[in-house]
């Protein structure tokens, strides 16, 4: 399934940011109209950043995992390089 996830990665990455820019654009405007005070559009922009953060956090937590996962592959090919290694230094031997 992780096969996808590049692409996923980047298209979830662009719609975080659009809907940041347009959820900041919305709260813009309503200050702009008056249709919220200051303290209210920065209580607006706060939330839509917290969500930002939050989803980041999740990504990035994902990202960790892959890693672990990463360096136990790595480990288990440099274990198999060394067994072939071994092999070819006993058929080396056996010529």
């Amino acid at each position: 399934s992780h096969v996808d996830e590049p692409e996923f990665e980047v298209n979830a990455r662009e719609l975080l940011d659009t809907t940041t820019s347009l959820s900041s654009m919305e709260v813009n405007l309503l200050v702009d109209s008056q249709q919220l005070t200051n303290e209210q559009a920065c209580n607006e922009l706060n939330k839509v950043s917290v969500k930002v953060e939050a989803r980041l956090f999740g990504r990035n937590n994902i990202i960790k995992v892959l890693e672990k996962e990463l360096e136990e592959k790595n480990k288990e090919i440099i274990e198999r390089d060394k067994e072939i290694k071994g092999k070819e230094q006993t058929i080396a031997q056996l010529k």
